[in-house]
């Protein structure tokens, strides 16, 4: 917590403190918003969870009526690693938790003792003698009938002193101290903010950049002039609205529309979580096309050094709920912002929402996310011609949308994510001609798409992942050219794909993987050119590919894992000279390659497994980096060509068990820093060139069953970390130079003991060994 934070609370903080060690049961901090509380609640947390099992911070809201998700969040915290299936075994869970351990738990912003007992039981919560509940509240009332003795505690304004000092560690600096003319419109700007952390923290980060004496009368004019308007001076909402408002109004207008945004969408009373700074700016690009990720994000900055936002760890968004009630209130009640923003929905719809949403058109952004009891949509929402993202994510129990949809011709994002229950889609959606990005992620009710797709031609990114009823795709799908991203991952009952996909000739991504039922691709895939990424990964019955394929001169990334019917590849694979990485693990009817493959001089990873030989020609890709032959049962021999491969850093041949000898070659491969033969249960024993390979940090030989004996050279591996020798049986005797290499690892692995006892005499001087 930083010091600043808590300026003044020091001897509040030494009571709670104390009460905690006397093993108060129920602890309540009263208090208005923005004075203080949650940062009080959280230092103490902080302070004092080590007298404790385990400690949880629950975040209260109105909205919030998941048990079973916040129960999930609680148990998380409180570090419970088992993942509960539903609410009743989340709830047996956490009972059987708290008879066992004495917790502290904090609850923050409670309005109403529900809020608690709906998630944590009273009789629970103090089961185990020691446990301590802290509650935040605005309402001194709230727990008066919680049946246990309750100390309260009132948080009052800050002193005189602390304000100031406040107020110019956040318009001054930490160091700072006001100029000579700012000394008294500052001290009447502090006595405007009555006291109130928040107000102060936000006024001066307001004031930072502005050091006229000019800027700060007219700060403390409109400070002034809010409080006589407000006209209610017992309403602390208000007072304190009218204090932070000044800030708001003196954003930009990207600025008080991202500010808004997150008052009314990213928040916890929203995401119980939080949104993720990551997420929300890929959101806001996304609507805002005509501005950078980095637009957004000094947009973002701005707010966060006007304090009105922070972004805590983990990177999530929070916002005080002062500020977001203040956000909220604009929206609702400011003609510029009316219609422009809507978030409780989940509060207003039981099966549908009314019409009154056809009257929301400025409305540019809606998002009904996991709106699971949400049936139907109104015709009216046709009505929304500025809307530009429509997201329907989780809505798990449409079974179709409104035709009045194709009205809606800005729009740019749809997101139909998890509409697990949308059987079909209306025709008109093919009259969003300014579509760019469309997912219906795991629709797994569609059976069929509509032909009017094809008329989207401003579609770049098309998301089909999990829509498992699919059978076929309509030929329409070759009229988006402008489609770079394709994913038709787990549409694991598509058997063909029409030939007009060789029409995308704008395609950059192409995902099929476990698209298990498909047997043979179009040949005209081979006029993808622009193609980077072709991913068939589990495509089980797909016998062969297409010679067309070597077309893709573009491709980087091959993934064939798991492509277990396919028995060859293609010569004309050998042309894609821009491959950089071929993954094709699992092909286990694959006995050889193409000896074209050696034209792949940009290759740096190539995964294979169930090869009974290796083409010499493999040691034409002096590229690779990182080789892995796992599981290739009647490989007997490496080809002497490999040594040539003197940029690999990883080398991996597990479950090679036919393999009997390495090449003297593999001391060329000086910059191997991995080098791993588990299970190569044939190999008698390791040549002392292996002592050449300097680099090499990780050596494994587990399970090498018939190995007799270790190298000499051993010693020269100065720079070997992890040495794991585990399942060796055969190993019966020890060099002089391994007790000298032993000095520097840190994991060794080793488990026939019983044979070796007078070398393990020697291990007392290897000061360097963390893991035995």
């Amino acid at each position: 917590m930083v010091e600043e934070e808590v300026l003044g609370r020091n001897q509040c903080l030494l009571q709670i403190s104390n009460l905690c060690i006397s093993k108060v049961k129920a602890l309540c901090l009263v208090g208005m918003g923005g004075i203080g509380k949650t940062t009080i609640a959280k230092t103490t947390l902080n302070n004092v969870k080590h007298m404790y099992d385990a400690s949880c911070f629950i975040e209260c809201d109105e909205s919030t009526s998941d048990c079973y998700q916040s129960l999930c969040h609680i148990l998380e915290q409180l570090k419970v690693e088992a993942k509960p299936k539903d609410l009743k075994e989340s709830q047996k869970m956490l009972k059987l938790f708290l008879s066992r351990k004495r917790v502290i738990i904090v609850f923050d912003n409670v309005i109403n003792q529900n809020q608690i007992e709906d998630v944590v039981p009273m009789d629970d919560l103090f089961s185990m003698s020691g446990s301590t509940l802290i509650v935040t509240t605005q309402n001194g009332e709230v727990m008066e009938h919680c049946g246990i003795e309750l100390c309260k505690i009132n948080i009052e304004e800050l002193d005189e002193e602390t304000r100031l000092r406040l107020f110019i560690t956040h318009s001054c600096g930490h160091e700072g101290k006001l100029p000579n003319e700012l000394v008294e419109v500052g001290k009447k700007i502090v006595k405007a903010c009555n006291g109130l952390p928040l107000s102060l923290k936000v006024m001066g980060a307001y004031l930072r950049d502005k050091k006229r004496l000019r800027c700060w009368e007219r700060a403390f004019q409109r400070l002034k002039r809010g409080r006589e308007l407000d006209g209610d001076e017992k309403n602390s909402d208000y007072k304190i609205w009218n204090i932070l408002r000044v800030s708001f109004d003196n954003l930009r207008v990207e600025e008080k529309k991202m500010f808004l945004d997150i008052c009314c969408f990213f928040n916890n009373d929203v995401f119980l979580e939080g949104m993720l700074k990551e997420r929300a700016l890929r959101i806001w690009s996304n609507i805002e096309e005509k501005r950078a990720k980095e637009d957004m994000e000094y947009t973002l900055n701005t707010l966060i050094n006007q304090s009105l936002i922070k972004v805590h760890k983990y990177g999530v968004i929070r916002v005080h709920d002062q500020l977001r009630d203040m956000g909220r209130k604009i929206v609702e009640t400011e003609i510029e912002y009316t219609n422009t923003r809507m978030w409780n929905m989940n509060e207003e719809v039981s099966d549908g929402i009314n019409e009154k949403l056809g009257n929301l058109t400025s409305l540019t952004t809606l998002y009904l996310e996991y709106c699971s009891s949400l049936t139907s949509l109104p015709n009216e929402l046709g009505n929304l011609t500025s809307l530009t993202t429509f997201d329907l994510r989780g809505c798990s129990r449409f079974t179709s949308l409104p035709n009045e949809l194709g009205n809606l011709t800005s729009l740019t994002t749809l997101n139909m994510e998890w509409c697990s229950s949308l059987t079909s889609l209306p025709n008109e959606l093919g009259n969003l001609t300014s579509l760019t990005t469309l997912y219906l992620e795991y629709c797994s009710s569609l059976t069929s798409l509509l032909n009017e797709l094809g008329n989207l031609t401003s579609l770049t990114t098309f998301d089909l992942r999990g829509c498992s009823r699919l059978t076929s795709l309509p030929n329409e799908l070759g009229n988006l050219t402008s489609l770079t991203t394709l994913n038709m991952e787990w549409c694991s009952r598509l058997t063909s794909l029409p030939n007009e996909l060789g029409n995308l000739t704008s395609l950059t991504t192409l995902n099929m993987e476990w698209c298990s039922s498909l047997t043979s691709l179009p040949n005209e895939l081979g006029n993808l050119t622009s193609l980077t990424t072709l991913n068939m990964e589990w495509c089980s019955s797909l016998t062969s590919l297409p010679n067309e394929l070597g077309n893709l001169t573009s491709l980087s990334t091959f993934d064939l894992r798991g492509c277990s019917s396919l028995t060859s590849l293609p010569n004309e694979l050998g042309n894609l000279n821009s491959l950089t990485t071929s993954h094709m693990i699992g092909c286990s009817s694959l006995t050889s390659l193409p000896n074209e493959l050696d034209n792949l001089t940009s290759l740096t990873t190539l995964k294979l497994n169930g090869l009974t030989s290796l083409p010499i020609e493999l040691g034409n890709l002096t590229s690779l980096t990182t080789f892995d032959i796992r599981m290739c049962s009647s490989l007997t021999s490496l080809p002497n060509e490999l040594g040539n491969l003197t940029s690999l850093t990883s080398l991996k041949m597990n479950g090679c068990k036919s393999l009997t000898s390495l090449l003297n070659e593999l001391d060329n491969l000086t910059y191997l820093t991995t080098l791993s033969m588990n299970g190569c249960s044939s190999l008698t024993s390791l040549l002392n060139e292996l002592g050449n390979l300097t680099s090499l940090t990780t050596l494994y030989l587990r399970y090498c069953k018939s190995l007799t004996s270790l190298p000499n050279k051993l010693d020269n591996l100065t720079c070997l970390t992890t040495f794991d020798i585990r399942g060796c049986l055969s190993l019966t005797s020890f060099c002089s130079s391994l007790a000298l290499l032993l000095k520097e690892l840190t994991t060794f692995g080793i488990s026939n003991y019983s044979q070796l006892t007078s070398f393990l005499e020697e291990l007392d001087m290897f000061n360097f060994l963390i893991n035995f």
